[in-house]
C-alpha cells in the first residue's frame, strides 16, 4: 500500500509539473505573438496630396485643315510632312492653265467693252452737235421739225447704250475679278504658322472640288497642346476650373508637366456604358517633347500640403 501510495504521488507530481509547464509555454508564446504583431515606423516629413486620377489623350489646341476650292491636277507639293511652315507660306500648286485662259478672257472682254464705252461717247459727241445744229436751223427754218426731232432722239439712244455699257463693263470687272480670285485658289498659302502634321495627297493626283472641299494637309501649332482626361461621373462633381493639373506620359518616366483645368464640357462621352466626362487642359511645348494623340496619365489635385509630418 505504502508503495502504491507512493507511486500516485510521482503520478500526481509528474502531471502537475507538465501542467504547469504547458500553461507557462502558452502564455510564453502568446506573449511573443503580440510582440511580434507590433510594427513600427519612424516618423517623417515628406508632400502629401489628395488627388483624382484619370487617363487622357493630347491633340493641338489651333490647328487648320488645309482644303481646296478648285479643281484640277496637284501640279507641286512644297512642304513635307513634319515641315515647319510660316503664315502665308506656298504649300501646294494645281495646274492653273483653265484659270488663266478665263482670265484673258475676261480681260479681253473687259477691253473690247471699253473701247465700245468710248466710241459711243463719241458718237453722242457728235449726236449732241448735230441736235445744236439742227435746233439753230430750225429756228430758221432751215430744216425739218422731223430732222430735228431725230437728232435729239438719236442722243436719248446713245445716252443709253452708254448707260447699259457701263453696266456691262462693271459685270465684266466683276467677273473679272471673280475668275483671278479663282486663279488665286490654284495656289494654296498656309493660314498659320506651324507644323504639317498630315499630308493627305500626292503630286499629280486630280482634285474634284465640285462636291466638296477636297483635304489637303492639316496644319496645327504644337506649342501649345489641350489634354483631353476623361473623366468618370463619380469624380467629376469635384473638378472646377483653374484646378491644378499634373500629367505623366508613358515614355516620359518621372518627368511632370504641370498645368490647370480650362474647362469641363457638359456633354459626356459613354463607353462601353461608362459616363465619362472630358475636362481640357492646355499645356506649354516649348521643348516639342510632347505630340499629337499622345496618352496621358493625369492627376487632378484636391489638396496638397508641403513638409507634412508622415508615417
Amino acid at each position: 500500500m505504502t508503495q502504491l501510495f507512493r507511486r500516485g504521488w510521482l503520478y500526481a507530481g509528474l502531471f502537475a509539473l507538465l501542467l504547469v509547464t504547458a500553461i507557462g509555454g502558452y502564455f510564453y508564446l502568446r506573449g511573443d505573438s503580440e510582440q511580434a504583431a507590433l510594427l513600427t515606423e519612424q516618423v517623417q516629413r515628406a508632400s502629401i496630396e489628395n488627388t483624382i486620377n484619370a487617363s487622357g489623350t493630347l491633340e493641338p489646341r489651333r490647328y487648320v485643315e488645309v482644303g481646296a476650292q478648285v479643281s484640277g491636277q496637284i501640279e507641286k507639293i512644297h512642304v513635307e510632312e513634319g515641315a515647319s511652315v510660316e503664315e502665308g507660306q506656298l504649300l501646294v500648286e494645281i495646274d492653273a492653265t483653265v484659270f488663266e485662259t478665263r482670265v484673258q478672257n475676261a480681260e479681253a472682254s473687259l477691253e473690247g467693252n471699253r473701247a465700245q464705252l468710248k466710241q459711243l461717247q463719241a458718237e453722242l459727241e457728235l449726236a449732241e452737235l448735230r441736235a445744236r445744229r439742227n435746233l439753230n436751223l430750225f429756228e430758221k427754218k432751215a430744216v425739218s421739225q422731223d430732222a430735228l426731232l431725230e437728232s435729239q432722239a438719236n442722243q436719248k439712244i446713245l445716252r443709253a447704250r452708254i448707260g447699259a455699257m457701263k453696266a456691262q463693263i462693271k459685270a465684266d470687272a466683276a467677273s473679272l475679278a471673280g475668275d483671278k480670285a479663282t486663279l488665286g485658289f490654284s495656289r494654296i498659302y498656309a493660314p498659320i504658322s506651324g507644323t504639317v502634321v498630315s499630308i493627305s495627297v500626292r503630286q499629280g493626283q486630280t482634285l474634284n472640288a465640285n462636291q466638296n472641299a477636297p483635304l489637303l494637309l492639316k496644319i496645327a501649332d504644337l506649342n501649345v497642346l489641350t489634354l483631353r482626361a476623361q473623366v468618370s461621373e463619380a469624380d467629376v462633381t469635384r473638378l472646377n476650373k483653374g484646378m491644378d493639373v499634373y500629367f505623366k506620359t508613358f515614355g516620359s518616366g518621372e518627368r511632370r508637366w504641370y498645368s490647370k483645368v480650362r474647362q469641363v464640357l457638359p456633354t459626356p462621352v459613354i463607353l462601353n456604358n461608362v459616363v465619362l466626362y472630358q475636362a481640357l487642359i492646355d499645356v506649354e511645348n516649348p521643348d516639342g517633347m510632347l505630340m499629337d494623340a499622345m496618352t496621358t496619365q493625369v492627376f487632378f489635385v484636391r489638396d496638397s500640403a508641403e513638409d507634412a509630418l508622415v508615417v
